[in-house]
């Protein structure tokens, strides 16, 4: 049986939906996932990828967000 996490918000209770933003720039890409409560607006950040370029080749960091 599969199980479905869910991020309840912790102040209105009710699931939080993902979001995934990213930006572009000329010598790198950052990703940032978050959610977010669509009732109230409390965000929780959660992890941000950075693929950048360095040197002629390209760099990948991946950050988990601790709140």
């Amino acid at each position: 049986m599969n199980s479905i996490n869910v991020l309840l918000c912790p102040r209105c209770k009710i699931p939080m939906t993902l979001n995934i933003e990213s930006t572009i720039s000329r010598d790198s890409i950052k990703v940032m996932y978050s959610y977010k409560c669509k009732n109230c607006g409390y965000r929780i950040d959660d992890a941000m990828v950075l693929i950048k370029k360095k040197d002629g080749n390209l760099e990948l960091i991946a950050t988990e967000i601790k709140s």
